[in-house]
């Protein structure tokens, strides 16, 4: 519980840039929390979506309606039977002549058919090689909602990775951009407190850019400009316009006595 409250905190703080000064001196627990952050506003962003996954087939069978005619024939061969994974698999591609097929997985594919089983204990639906997918449109809508559903692990982790280091990306850049500036300006902050200013300034920039996916398809570049704002406020509020003496082993400790 104490964890929680402070990541709520911090994440308060972290949408006010004139409290900067107040986080604590530690580049750790600012990385931490960037990390926690993105990841909880992630996993909110996918909840979110979870409605528009449960009507994927009826969707799907819409668009199914634009087609006049649609058949799909494939030419492959193979040397034994694919089964992802080895043990209780989901998937198993058999098209060989064999005397004992495959029984096993969610979805099966054949020489001719595609089974697959849209929910546990329910009877297998099938798509046969010369059918007219026109008229296999819920068996269709079925097996599409059913492929989102195995495969939402996996989005979820590269979705995560993607945005992760989409943001970490834009902070190394705006913090290393920020610091050549402030250098020429004779600004006093030290390129640590400025990267941690733009981990924690890049919370509006998260929040915006995730959680209106769900219902804004973009945001323009909205995101970006509270982040830069958020961004040159902090940094106000971290430094000074005193020149900063560098010592070797200066501690942060030694620098904010400096600064006062």
């Amino acid at each position: 519980m104490g964890r929680l409250q402070e990541f709520w905190s911090m994440f308060l703080t972290s949408l006010n840039p004139t409290r900067y000064h107040r986080l604590e001196p530690t580049l750790s627990k600012s990385l931490f929390y960037f990390v926690s952050m993105v990841f909880m506003v992630f996993l909110l962003t996918s909840i979110l979506y979870i409605p528009s996954l449960l009507t994927l087939p009826s969707y799907v069978q819409k668009e199914l309606n634009k087609f006049d005619s649609l058949q799909i024939s494939l030419d492959y061969k193979l040397k034994e039977p694919i089964v992802v994974p080895k043990n209780n698999p989901l998937i198993v591609i058999d098209v060989i002549d064999n005397p004992k097929p495959v029984q096993e997985g969610i979805i099966i594919i054949t020489g001719n058919e595609l089974y697959y089983q849209p929910y546990p204990y329910a009877q297998r639906r099938v798509i046969r090689n010369d059918d007219n997918l026109l008229q296999k449109g819920n068996e269709l809508s079925g097996l599409f909602g059913m492929l989102a559903v195995i495969t939402a692990p996996v989005i979820f982790v590269a979705g995560f990775l993607y945005f992760f280091l989409k943001y970490i990306v834009i902070i190394l850049i705006a913090s290393v951009i920020g610091y050549l500036l402030a250098r020429i300006a004779h600004f006093g902050i030290e390129y640590q407190d400025m990267f941690r200013v733009g981990l924690h300034a890049s919370t509006a920039m998260v929040v915006i850019g995730l959680l209106t996916r769900p219902f804004i398809p973009t945001t323009g570049y909205l995101e970006y400009i509270v982040f830069m704002i958020i961004f040159l406020l902090g940094t106000l509020k971290m430094g000074d316009f005193e020149e900063v003496v560098h010592k070797k082993g200066n501690t942060h400790h030694e620098h904010e006595q400096y600064r006062r």
